[in-house]
């Protein structure tokens, strides 16, 4: 499991936070606690301690104590931004890992595969999952037009 920076609107303010990956809702079930106003994950992006550390350096214009910052449209913009890229990049990393598993589904073709009818079933099957791919994709582009 990989890290996450966390990005937790209060208000006028955010807090840009670092937790494990999946935690963000916990987090913000840890926060609301002690908070009066309702609290709204904005998102959240895969990242470590150390990027965490640098998008605090790069707000600190912003800042108002601790991990919290004034949520101006600027940084809210700049949030979404972020959080819509880390969704593409996931997006592409998955696409990746099944056009891997498709090559190597063809790779696997044996060499005593003779007869026509299973070569053929073996690239039909492919050819599916590669449409299944291209369906996501395709998808996914109609999802950022919007």
């Amino acid at each position: 499991m990989s890290d996450c920076i966390y990005f937790i609107q209060s208000g006028e303010f955010v807090k840009v936070g670092y937790c494990a990956e999946g935690r963000a809702q916990d987090r913000l079930e840890e926060l609301q606690v002690g908070n009066p106003t309702r609290l709204r994950l904005l998102g959240c992006i895969r990242g470590d301690r150390a990027e965490e550390a640098r998008a605090h350096v790069s707000l600190t214009e912003w800042k108002v104590r601790g991990e919290w910052f004034y949520l101006t449209p600027t940084i809210r913009e700049v949030i979404a931004g972020l959080v819509e890229k880390d969704a593409i990049d996931r997006q592409l990393e998955a696409f990746a890992a099944e056009w891997q598993r498709i090559a190597n589904e063809l790779k696997a073709v044996p060499e005593s595969a003779t007869s026509r009818a299973e070569i053929g079933l073996r690239f039909r099957r492919v050819a599916t999952a590669m449409d299944n791919v291209i369906l996501a994709m395709q998808e996914t582009a109609f999802q950022l037009s919007r």
